[in-house]
């Protein structure tokens, strides 16, 4: 199952690509940062970059639980579920999405994989942790 999410500010567009693969128990994510095309002027200066990393569960429950807990903390992001299939893309609200073969899994407070570190400061600002992603991110101290 492959999930899109889109954001853009000042001039910065971002593209979350989020693909789970229960076969290999492994959530793997790209970000595509770029210029917004619709602020010329604003980015100009603005390079693009992509970043790629991914997750492995230690088994299915563990897979199943993280994908169900990142799907539920996705709307505190800035990042809107966008629906693939239209072009261009077109929001589509996040309790429409439909997890086809994901079990409930473990529990948020018992998952052991965590989200890249460098994907979540791309997800989540440095001060401001949002509670449902608190067991998806390790955080340094």
């Amino acid at each position: 199952m492959e999930l899109l999410y889109f954001d853009f500010d000042h001039g910065v567009e971002r593209l979350l690509f989020i693909r789970l693969d229960r076969e290999s128990q492994t959530v793997h994510f790209r970000l595509n940062k770029g210029p917004d095309p619709t602020h010329d002027e604003e980015s100009a200066d603005v390079p693009t970059e992509t970043i790629s990393a991914s997750t492995q569960c230690s088994s299915l429950d563990q897979f199943f639980g993280f994908c169900r807990a990142l799907v539920a903390a996705m709307p505190n992001t800035p990042f809107s579920l966008q629906d693939p299939g239209k072009r261009p893309f077109a929001a589509m609200p996040h309790d429409a999405l439909v997890l086809d073969g994901i079990g409930d899994g473990a529990r948020p407070e018992e998952l052991s994989c965590r989200i890249p570190p460098e994907i979540a400061t791309e997800l989540v600002g440095p001060h401001y942790l949002p509670e449902r992603f608190k067991q998806l991110i390790r955080i340094q101290e």
